[in-house]
């Protein structure tokens, strides 16, 4: 309202801008305002209230989760309903509207600046650039614009963090998942330890889609569906290849939308390999992981690496900060990654204390630190820790495969 504006020292009157460009094959649209952001603790009592999240789910949403629910048909925080707002039939129409044009939208809030809604759009509806692939002995075509890289990847360039699968692409770690559980589609039965992957984009997300085989990249004319299979999942029309064979067009801003979703212990992959199985994963939720360092550069490296591999993170500065926030802040722990010198309480005294006093004595401790000379190490192990880092040879493969080992046995 104007006196709020004008008490935040914005003119009373409100300006949205629209900006229109090009980028690529694709229109973006940026529709910008400057109120008062998105209030994300209403969005998340809103959510807990109408049942769609539980109270303490609602806590651990992240900001890019608690803008999807803002999609969701029904949903609004609107405290009255009015002629033109309350009802929640707007954003869910508008999100509708742009997955069926194989299109994405992103929104990014700032408290007391503003909200900016992105949305890209294919420049033409009708004739578009697709990779044509193979799942369980079925053609399927994907929009080439949301596709970043087509790879061939072998089972020892999977990586297993005790929760999900990963593979490295430009030096980061993106998760890996199956297209054919997504669409309810038979395991292929492959056997070389190699499979293709796909790496696929759909605003800030980035996965790994596991298929059969890549055929070829083709330009095609897509039909809409009519109204009988408008509502089908994960598909957004069809076309005809030269040979008539119709091949469905996947959705893949739905299917992105719906692996992340679904998390991490829903979704288990079975990397082909001679007489592998899938194993359904114990853990729900994201694992948390509390890094304790001193150091601003290495914490937020590490933070940076974990959450990439789809780890919760939370940090701590040094020993102390880290035991107050373990006792004030976090009943569930499942890792630790601590260095060893640091002020108010060393990474030694924190590891013994977790281990000894705490309700976190099963809880695997990593150190990561520069001191590299087997009397540190000795002491390390003597107070508890269970995996010893040297930063000198410090990656995010070594840090992600010993989590992995950590936490399979935990």
């Amino acid at each position: 309202m104007p006196d709020e504006r004008l008490q935040a020292g914005k003119e009373p009157e409100a300006h949205i801008t629209v900006v229109i460009s090009v980028a690529g094959n694709m229109i973006r649209f940026q529709i910008h305002d400057d109120g008062r952001g998105i209030n994300y603790d209403k969005v998340r009592h809103k959510a807990a209230s109408h049942g769609m999240v539980s109270a303490e789910g609602a806590e651990m949403l992240s900001e890019y989760e608690l803008n999807n629910l803002l999609f969701s048909a029904g949903f609004s925080t609107a405290e009255k309903i009015t002629d033109v707002s309350g009802r929640g039939v707007g954003l869910d129409v508008v999100k509708a509207t742009i997955d069926g044009l194989n299109g994405t939208i992103e929104v990014s809030s700032s408290a007391g600046r503003g909200t900016i809604f992105t949305l890209l759009v294919p420049v033409t509806l009708t004739t578009f650039d697709a990779f044509l692939v193979q799942l369980s002995g079925q053609t399927f075509a994907l929009p080439r614009s949301a596709v970043i890289a087509t790879l061939s990847v072998k089972q020892q360039g999977v990586t297993d963090n005790g929760i999900s699968k990963s593979i490295f692409f430009a030096d980061h770690p993106v998760r890996l998942v199956s297209l054919q559980q997504l669409l309810q589609l038979p395991a292929p039965e492959q056997s070389d330890g190699e499979f293709a992957v796909l790496i696929v984009e759909s605003g800030p997300q980035r996965l790994a889609l596991m298929v059969d085989s890549v055929l070829e990249s083709q330009q095609m004319v897509m039909k809409t569906l009519g109204s009988q299979l408008k509502k089908v999942p994960y598909i957004s029309g069809a076309t005809l290849l030269g040979s008539g064979e119709p091949v469905v067009v996947l959705n893949l801003t739905e299917v992105v939308a719906q692996l992340i979703n679904l998390g991490s212990e829903r979704i288990s992959v079975m990397v082909p390999s001679q007489g592998s199985q899938a194993v359904p994963l114990k853990r729900k939720g994201k694992t948390r992981v509390l890094v304790v360092d001193d150091s601003v550069t290495t914490r937020t490296l590490e933070k940076n690496i974990l959450e990439a591999a789809g780890f919760e993170v939370v940090i701590a500065k040094h020993g102390r900060e880290g035991q107050e926030t373990v006792m004030r802040e976090m009943p569930n722990l499942d890792l630790v990654i601590t260095d060893v010198e640091m002020p108010h309480m060393t990474g030694y005294e924190f590891a013994s204390w977790l281990k000894l006093e705490s309700e976190f004595r099963a809880t695997p401790v990593i150190m990561v630190t520069s001191l590299a000379t087997p009397e540190f190490k000795a002491k390390g192990f003597a107070s508890g820790i269970d995996a010893y880092i040297v930063k000198g040879e410090f990656n995010q493969q070594t840090l992600l495969h010993t989590i992995s080992q950590l936490l399979v046995s935990a």
